[in-house]
């Protein structure tokens, strides 16, 4: 099925942070687009990027390919982090260590874009994935920008935790960041080239279980 893409560099204010930001978002129409259908908003985990979404848009594309005239979906985005990905480059001027960006700015963006009237009229659906299972709840607050009014939302294993539980589990959560510090200091991170790069990753758990297409789209 034939689908329509197109990108657009958003610049916003960020309402607790200096300077301004600008997020980067992925549009994706199908051919048999559906005017009565959601539109999708895709939210990536940490370190990732907007593109690893593409399998899956276009698995719910091709879903809906028999639905009839139309498909079940109007149309689909996907956001980047302002430090990750394509975002990353035109965000390159203020990024630092000093300037730390976190997921409250990239709710800004997100919520400002939304609030922009680009998608007006549009039945909202949030797809949000790990960390941006967090994005996901910090844009239905309207905290310094206009919450996001989802017709639905969706969480792919959601990193949240109410305060209680939180903190009836603590101990063992911290040894799990521990844990996860550790490995991450540990991971290797040069190869002699892009090949040797993907042979490591495929072999290995979790790479080894993903669409090769989203393996491929980390190793441009």
């Amino acid at each position: 099925m034939p689908v329509e893409t197109s990108t657009v560099v958003f610049p916003h204010r960020r309402h607790k942070g200096p300077g301004e930001l600008k997020l980067v978002a992925k549009r994706y129409v199908p051919g048999n687009s559906n005017p009565d259908g959601p539109t999708l908003l895709f939210y990536h985990c940490t370190g990732s990027h907007k593109e690893v979404w593409e399998p899956t848009i276009d698995h719910l594309f091709q879903f809906g390919d028999g639905a009839g005239a139309h498909g079940l979906v109007r149309e689909a985005w996907s956001f980047d982090m302002q430090n990750v990905g394509e975002a990353a480059v035109v965000n390159a001027d203020v990024l630092s260590d000093e300037n730390i960006i976190s997921i409250e700015d990239w709710a800004d963006g997100v919520k400002a874009f939304v609030a922009s009237g680009r998608l007006n009229d549009h039945k909202l659906v949030a797809v949000g994935h790990s960390s941006g299972t967090c994005l996901t709840g910090y844009t239905t607050d309207c905290d310094g920008f206009p919450a996001i009014p989802y017709k639905a939302i969706v969480l792919v294993e959601p990193s949240i935790s109410g305060r209680e539980a939180y903190l009836e589990n603590q101990e063992e959560r911290q040894m799990a960041v521990d844990f996860m510090i550790k490995s991450l200091s540990n991971r290797r991170a040069f190869w002699r080239n892009r090949e040797e790069a993907r042979a490591f990753f495929a072999k290995r758990i979790p790479w080894q279980l993903w669409d090769s297409r989203v393996l491929d789209f980390n190793m441009p």
